[in-house]
């Protein structure tokens, strides 16, 4: 059974500039009539604050629009602003009071008052109560938002934007589930497993994040491939990998003989054989000067036995600087072949460095029953693979840099031997020269005793020893003029060979980098392909749920507009690409024209009586309307609740209703209007008319 409310009496006092003012209603239909500002809408404004604290526009702050202003707009202060309405709920009486007043103190020390702020008391049935008692005593009666709904017929379509109206009617009507859709349209059975119990307008949202997403990947593969081509163009062409690798080994294995030579140049290589070449004429000079000497004092002796020990030292330091720069030869060879190693690994570093993870194409549909795996495990399972390629990519770049980082600490512990070594050779030639010395003045001085014995230099096996002396003298002039020259050949032999080398690996290179574009090229025609299967899937699941919800949009507009018996709700409006825009747009009459669309105000007016002749329905729930503007009106349609017809009269400056009484404050004196009154339909009798302000 309906909870009715109906309006027995509303008191002002000192309310929006009406000093007194009684509104007897006694449950009754009213026709209040007014001129403009005459007050018509300050009772609906009272009626609203007594209940919510706000007027009938829902403005709250009282204090900047409830006092009462003197003739020069100035606030009244000190006027305590009352409402008192008394209601009848199902036949039990009830009065609610508010008074509204300044609040003044006066600071300690001082005379004047000064104001401070705004209080407010709340009375019901006469008792003084707390504000939220109050409130909890108005929440039993009504809810607020449901009070403006059902007390004026212009909120529902005036005041309310367009998705609180479809809240409203929604939350009453529009209960429509997926199950009435598809026993609707069988058809659509499908869309059930695609929404997974999610919002269509989500899962279509979705849908076409997914679709144009998809469409992008596909319209980029072209131009990958693009450039996949363009990375092959212009690499080794008509050389195999095997030829080039071949070519490579060879001229590496030159450029290692050629390090070789530089080295044994700038050790003074050929110089070096020369004098060990005119060393050994020298002795087989002085073995035959000693076989041609008859030398007798002993002197000669220990010079003889002085000079070969000094020979055999100078063979020693000879050999152990042989074998040094033979350990310098060798660790030169092995830094020459450390550094190939380590251009290696470089180039692979560079090739693992730029490898990107290549999208793979994951089943996303579940093996056992073939539905759509989440959104969610898909990922999951791209972000293993993903994972995964990284791990391998970094496992593969640890790999190379332990094994470049023992290349280069081998090749620099090797040129640290070689520095050492080169430091020790020095050390023996400074040691050769000085036993050359030593064996000079030797011979010199076993030359002078032996002189005296036999003129040797007559004899011609000792003068063709000279002879061959003198050629390898020549020999070492002419090298070491030549030395600076042969040095610089070699550098740049070396240098253009180390080009040629690097040209080299670049044709490989690039072979690999062609036969990586070659394979990248199919994988993007295979990933197109399966690009092309997945975005045809989301169209056609777009269209399924495209007419999904179209089909539930008509059956939703259809249960709603079912419930009234003159207005229709257009709840959809279809856009120019075919998808749905929501609206609330309220039809009216026959020809149901929309509400804002040339619909007379005496038709608004009827629309919102039927709508808040539902929602009392619905809600069970009947309080006073508040009918503005209403001699638009020549047919009000009826409700169940309390008319109160808001009527402008200009002709009435002051209120004045049919229907009851108005009791007045003595102190204002009443007009007499009995002409005018006996225009109107009621008896005198049953009107009387009070001055507003």
């Amino acid at each position: 059974m309906a909870k009715v409310i109906k309006l027995i009496e509303l008191i002002l006092t000192n309310f929006k500039g009406v000093q007194a003012f009684t509104l007897k209603a006694d449950c009754n239909d009213l026709n209040i009539y007014g001129d403009n500002a005459a007050g018509k809408t300050t009772l609906f404004d009272a009626f609203s604050w007594v209940l919510f604290g706000k007027d009938s526009q829902g403005n709250d702050s009282p204090g900047k629009w409830i006092k009462t202003l003197d003739a020069n707009g100035e606030v009244i202060h000190k006027l305590n602003h009352t409402v008192e309405g008394v209601l009848d709920i199902d036949g039990n009486k009830l009065s609610l009071k508010k008074v509204f007043k300044e609040k003044w103190t006066r600071p300690r020390g001082t005379t004047n008052e000064v104001f401070s702020g705004h209080t407010t008391d709340y009375f019901i049935n006469s008792v003084e109560h707390k504000e939220g008692e109050y409130i909890k005593e108005i929440a039993s009666i009504i809810d607020e938002e449901l009070f403006k709904l059902i007390t004026n017929p212009s909120h529902f379509n005036e005041k309310l934007d367009v998705k609180k109206r479809r809240e409203v009617l929604f939350k009453l009507f529009g209960d429509v589930t997926d199950d009435d859709v598809i026993q609707l349209k069988p058809s659509l059975s499908i869309v059930k497993q695609i929404l997974n119990s999610n919002a269509p307008s989500e899962v279509q949202e979705q849908l076409k994040k997914d679709a144009s997403a998809l469409d992008k990947q596909i319209k980029d593969i072209p131009v990958q491939i693009k450039e996949q081509q363009d990375s092959i163009f212009g690499t080794a062409g008509g050389v195999d990998a095997a030829t080039l690798d071949k070519q490579i080994t060879q001229l590496r294995a030159d450029i290692s003989v050629k390090q070789l030579e530089l080295v044994r140049v700038e050790n003074g290589g050929a110089v070096a054989d020369l004098n060990k070449q005119k060393l050994e004429l020298q002795n087989e000079q002085l073995e035959l000067r000693n076989q041609l000497k008859q030398v007798t004092s002993g002197d000669a002796d220990k010079l003889r036995d002085r000079l070969s020990k000094l020979n055999n030292r100078y063979t020693e330091v000879q050999s152990i600087s042989d074998r040094l720069n033979s350990q310098v030869a060798s660790k030169t060879r092995r830094i020459a072949e450390l550094e190939v190693t380590l251009t290696d690994l470089r180039q692979k570093r560079t090739n693992t460095r730029e490898l990107t993870f290549q999208e793979q194409h994951i089943d996303t549909n579940c093996p056992t029953c073939n539905q759509s795996l989440p959104q969610d495990q898909i990922e999951q399972a791209h972000q293993a693979l993903l994972e995964q390629f990284n791990l391998n990519k970094s496992k593969q770049l640890e790999e190379i840099t332990t094994k470049g980082v023992a290349a280069k600490n081998e090749s620099e512990a090797l040129q640290a031997g070689i520095a050492q070594l080169q430091q020790e050779i020095s050390t023996n030639e400074e040691g050769l020269s000085k036993l050359n010395i030593e064996i000079v003045r030797v011979k010199a001085e076993l030359d002078q005793q032996s002189n005296s014995v036999v003129d040797y230099e007559q004899n011609e096996q000792y003068q063709a020893l000279q002879q061959q002396i003198n050629a390898v003298e020549s020999d070492i002039s002419s090298s070491l003029a030549e030395s600076t020259t042969a040095l610089d050949s070699i550098k740049i032999a070396l240098y253009n060979m180390q080009q040629q080398l690097t040209k080299l690996e670049q044709d490989k290179a690039s072979l690999s980098v062609a036969e990586r574009a070659r394979g990248r090229i199919d994988e993007l025609k295979d990933s197109e392909k399966v690009l092309a299967k997945q975005y045809e899937d989301k169209q056609y699941q777009l269209s399924l749920i495209s007419d999904f919800i179209s089909t539930k949009a008509e059956l939703v507009e259809r249960r709603v507009n079912e419930k009234f018996p003159n207005v229709r709700f257009r709840l959809f409006e279809r856009q120019v690409n075919g998808e749905l825009k929501d609206t609330c747009e309220t039809l009216y009459g026959a020809n149901l024209v929309p509400y804002n669309g040339g619909l007379n105000r005496a038709a608004q007016m009827n629309a919102g009586l039927e709508v808040i002749k539902v929602l009392s329905e619905h809600y069970e729930v009947v309080a006073p309307i508040f009918i503005d503007n209403a001699e638009a009106a020549t047919k009000i349609a009826s409700t169940q609740g309390q008319q109160i017809k808001l009527i402008v009269s200009e002709r009435d400056k002051w209120l004045w209703h049919a229907g009851s009484v108005i009791e007045r404050s003595p102190e204002i004196e009443v007009p007499n209007i009995e002409v005018e009154l006996a225009e109107i339909k009621p008896s005198s009798e049953q009107i009387e008319q009070e001055e507003l302000f």
